[in-house]
């Protein structure tokens, strides 16, 4: 059961829990849809720390109960994935509060990796610039003693499907906007994931936390710790395949093929340059099988694609290259001239006489760079001959 199947109807009125329990198998498809449809996907588990300064406690939280029971506690991770390609991880938790039975502490995880596949690593936690949100790559919050309403509004458009990849970095803006001045802020600290698979995460956090007003409230938080699991993993998603590379004036246009788009949130685009190692390029929806790599230099270029599910990747595709460091347009014969023997090369190609002709051959060929080798080359070719 999807965590947020449950945590959606904690806060409303008994008998509309009672409809939408009733309803919950209907329920679960939508939030399924929703989470391929937006590369978002909600992973459940459990979360915990201690705590001592000025105030001393711990927090402990787990994966909300499938009942009709009002919660004590739940935990989730959310996994989404931005428009630059980055992987955005929430951790939203809350835990009923030690002092109060009416309202609820809150603590929340965030961290950013930038190229869109997560891997074992860990963050330096700093302190917020409320200025300049977006430059966060972790952090943490917690807050003490926090009402029900406040909960559902700061947790609620991640489970009923409003966050994605558009609007991310307003939710997150709300959220911050939110919290600011009613929690206890990092001042230092470190988050760590450790280990990480296609259906598992978890990791440790510690940090120096402080809350606004005089004198400062301060806090230390140790021996966090995390665990989450992902109920839609799939087990390696396959590679791409039919990737191939087309110059398009001074752009390389690639496409490519993919059976079932709808089991992975997006593509990762690797690139290498005259022979280095691969290194990330960027990314496309999963809807999207084509890219346009711009403006690129002359020489020798290779692209492998991989896709992508949540946090999973695929194995590389087959690699395409393109080289046209040494190919002039309209030399199809690379003599360093452009005359009629290059016309009557064109033309061979053209019918077929030259059935094999080389990557740097059809590039020269295809002199007014629409794409195709045709009659109107030939016209241009000779067109430049006479002038």
């Amino acid at each position: 059961m999807l965590i947020s199947n449950v945590t959606t109807i904690t806060f409303l009125p008994l008998h509309v829990k009672l409809l939408y329990t009733m309803n919950l198998r209907l329920i679960l498809p939508f939030l399924y849809l929703c989470h391929i449809l937006t590369g978002q996907s909600v992973w459940s588990g459990n979360i915990e720390f201690q705590y001592s300064g000025l105030a001393n406690g711990e927090f402990s939280s787990q994966t909300l109960p499938d009942s009709l029971e009002l919660p004590t506690e739940g935990t989730f991770a959310s996994i989404t994935i931005d428009s630059l390609g980055g992987s955005n991880i929430l951790i939203p938790s809350f835990t009923q509060s030690a002092n109060n039975d009416s309202a609820y502490d809150i603590f929340l995880l965030y961290m950013k990796d930038s190229d869109g596949v997560i891997e074992p690593q860990s963050w330096s936690i700093d302190l917020i610039d409320p200025s300049n949100i977006f430059d966060i790559s972790a952090t943490m919050i917690y807050m003490t003693e926090v009402d029900t309403a406040f909960l559902l509004g700061l947790i609620g458009p991640i489970l009923n499907g409003e966050v994605d990849t558009e609007n991310w970095s307003e939710y997150l803006t709300g959220v911050f906007t939110q919290v600011l001045g009613a929690s206890y802020l990092p001042i230092s600290g470190t988050i760590t994931i450790s280990e990480i698979s296609e259906d598992s995460f978890m990791g440790e956090f510690s940090g120096l936390m402080g809350e606004l007003g005089w004198p400062p409230q301060i806090i230390y938080i140790d021996d966090g710790a995390f665990n989450y699991t992902n109920p839609f993993a799939i087990a390696g998603p396959d590679a791409p395949t039919n990737l191939s590379a087309n110059i398009i004036g001074d752009d390389v246009e690639l496409s490519w093929d993919y059976p079932d788009s709808a089991l992975i949130t997006h593509f990762n685009i690797y690139h290498s340059f005259n022979g280095n190692p691969f290194e990330y390029l960027s990314f496309t929806n999963f809807l999207i099988h084509n890219w346009i790599h711009s403006d690129v230099d002359g020489g020798l270029h290779a692209y492998s694609l991989t896709a992508v599910s949540g946090i999973v990747e695929s194995e590389p595709s087959e690699i395409s290259e393109i080289d046209f460091a040494n190919a002039l347009l309209g030399d199809v014969n690379a003599d360093g001239e452009i005359n009629i023997l290059d016309v009557v090369q064109i033309v061979n190609i053209i019918l077929g006489v030259n059935s094999s002709p080389t990557e740097n051959e059809l590039l020269a060929a295809d002199f007014n760079q629409d794409g195709e080798i045709n009659v109107l080359d030939v016209v241009s070719v000779v067109n430049f001959i006479l002038d």
